[in-house]
């Protein structure tokens, strides 16, 4: 299908946006992992997804803005893009995101702490009353299991008496 000149700007000036929307989520990416000091296996599973997530993004682009069809000016827009997004945002969202995560394991590891204490007293009283619930239970299948072996031992007797008495006949 023919896209007119204004639309293929359009899609063109798009593709740059997403360009520069897929580089940054892999410096965001980046700086994550290096906050985590993951393995090399983790670093490639990552890796991967964004490669994933960035050839989703790329088709959707394409889908959505130039009716499916994928031209050599979009990928031009997308190198674009990415080139612009490294040479003018890239530090200083990396030093945002930086700061952020660094923020974010503040705020886990205070919220963690702040709860920590609730959720092991709750745990604790949740297993002690468990622990009663379960010795209980076992007591009670003891005594059941004794009334049975009783019975048992009483329908026993009671086959020996009738075979006694039959042969008794």
């Amino acid at each position: 299908m023919i896209v007119s000149d204004a639309g293929q700007a359009k899609v063109f000036v798009i593709n740059i946006v997403f360009g520069m929307l897929c580089i940054m989520l892999y410096d965001v990416l980046g700086v994550c992992v290096n906050r985590a000091e993951r393995s090399k296996k983790f670093v490639v599973l990552t890796d991967c997804v964004y490669l994933v997530g960035a050839f989703v993004l790329m088709l959707f682009a394409s889908v959505k803005y130039n009716l499916g069809a994928f031209r050599y000016y979009q990928v031009m827009a997308l190198l674009s893009g990415m080139l612009l997004y490294k040479a003018i945002f890239s530090h200083i969202v990396k030093k945002v995101a930086a700061v952020l995560s660094g923020v974010s394991v503040y705020i886990f590891k205070l919220l963690f702490a702040l709860i920590r204490k609730p959720v092991m007293l709750l745990l604790r009283a949740l297993f002690t009353v468990t622990d009663a619930a379960e010795n209980r239970i076992i007591f009670f299948c003891h005594k059941a299991k004794r009334r049975a072996d009783k019975v048992k031992l009483k329908n026993k007797r009671k086959q020996k008496n009738v075979k006694k008495r039959l042969e008794m006949i």
